[in-house]
Parts: structure tokens; sequence; C-alpha cells
């Protein structure tokens, strides 16, 4: 099963704004200056955001006990063909690079690890569009020479948009893997909702949804005025609890 250190992609049609493509993340919106990013459980650590002039993320940095631990910064450069969105982390480069079809919907992404800028680790492709919604994409996952896993996506929505439900298949792993995105009349997304689907695989501890499935779990939002998340909620079969909060500075 997927390690969820590995950054899964939302593909949207990206454009030189678009700042998060993490499936459990929504994109930054609005002229950002700064976030600051904390741990209800954990206090003494935290994560800040800067942002460059077009307002898209330039560094992030994590803080440890109080101490500054890890610095990660972001540049970007591109056309109206290619994005390349350059991160360096300890001294390490990790390049992905986007590319646009005509009216600048994504039709290939590429991830490259920081050993190898040439052969991409994980490339997105094949994606097929109904008017500017994506519905389908690929998924491939290139382990090592003589290894390659093929995952594909569904996304469906309901009639008013307010509930899009994205599943991945793999022909070698059992069940699917489901998340669902719950949105308000803004279109802000209020939850996410991750459901494994596979009977070998366990959640530990609070992250289950009820007694008796335990490969699920849930994420509720709160948003401010602007479309970015301040709040966020670790939702389970016995309770809500209040994990991350945040503090947004626009210019």
């Amino acid at each position: 099963m997927r390690n969820l250190t590995i950054i899964i992609l939302v593909i949207v049609g990206i454009t030189v704004k678009a700042q998060s493509f993490d499936l459990f993340e929504p994109e930054f919106k609005g002229n950002i200056k700064r976030i600051t990013e904390k741990s209800v459980k954990y206090p003494d650590s935290w994560r800040e955001y800067e942002f460059d002039s077009l307002f898209r993320l330039s560094e992030k940095k994590y803080y440890r006990d109080s101490k500054l631990v890890q610095t990660e910064t972001t540049s970007y450069f591109g056309n109206d063909s290619l994005l390349t969105k350059r991160m360096v982390i300890k001294g390490e480069v990790y390049i992905d690079k986007y590319y646009l079809n005509p009216d600048k919907k994504l039709k290939r992404h590429e991830v490259f690890s920081s050993i190898d800028s040439i052969v991409p680790m994980i490339i997105y492709t094949d994606f097929i569009y109904v008017g500017n919604e994506l519905k389908e994409y690929k998924r491939i996952l290139q382990n090592n020479a003589d290894t390659t896993e093929i995952e594909y996506y569904e996304i469906k929505c309901n009639k008013n948009k307010s509930i899009e439900t994205i599943t991945e298949k793999n022909k070698n792993v059992k069940g699917s893997f489901v998340i669902i995105h719950k949105n308000d009349r803004k279109g802000n997304l209020k939850s996410v909702t991750v459901d494994y689907n596979n009977p070998e695989f366990v959640l530990a501890g609070v992250r289950t949804w009820s007694p008796f499935k335990h490969d699920k779990y849930r994420i509720d939002y709160i948003f401010d005025k602007h479309g970015n998340w301040i709040s966020r909620y670790s939702v389970t079969w016995l309770t809500k609890r209040k994990i991350e909060e945040r503090q947004i500075e626009y210019k």
C-alpha cells in the first residue's frame, strides 16, 4: 500500500497561482503573504509558509520544540506549455514538470526524485476532461528499472458538485482507494473522507471510522472569507477534535 509521505497530486487544471496539488489539501487562495500552521496537540511545533510576489509558495519552515529544524524553498519556471517547480530540501533538489495543453489544461505531470532529474519517478498522464472538469487520469509509478506500477483514477461529482468522489483502481491491490470531498455552497471544502476499502490495511489509534472498519478516516475544515482553511478536525465514530489551526496574513 502507498506510503502517504509521497505527495499524491490532484490534477485540476494547473495555473501559475495553483499552490497545493495534494489530494488531502485544498489549494491556497488569494493574495497570501504568510501562513503559520500549528498543531493543537504540540504547540511548540509549527510550520511557516512564505509566498512570492505572484502569491505562490516560496518557502516552508518547520519548527520543533520552538527551534527551526528544516527549510524548504520552492521556485517556478515556465511558459504557456510547461511549468517547472523546483524544491530544495536539505540541499537535495526535487523537480515537478507540468505539461499544459493550449487551453491550459494539464496533459502530463512528471515527478522526479532527488537522485534522478532525467527519468521521472512518477508520471501522471492520459487525462480525460468533460468540458473543464477532469474525469479520469493515470498514475505510473516506476519503482525501479524492472517494475512499473499503474493506477487508474476516476472522478465523479453529484449534480450540484457538493460531493466529489475520487476512486483509485490498482489490479495489484485488493479493494479500491476512495477519497470523498464534500463542499459547501461557495465551493469550499468541508471535509475529506479517505477510505482504503482494503481489509489488509489498518489505521492506528483515533484514525478509525468505526469499531468495524479500520481503514477509513475523515478530516473536517473551517474556512476564512478568502476560502483558505483556518482550522481542521479529526473525526472518528467516537469524537471530533481540532488537530491544527492557521493564522493567515494577506497582502
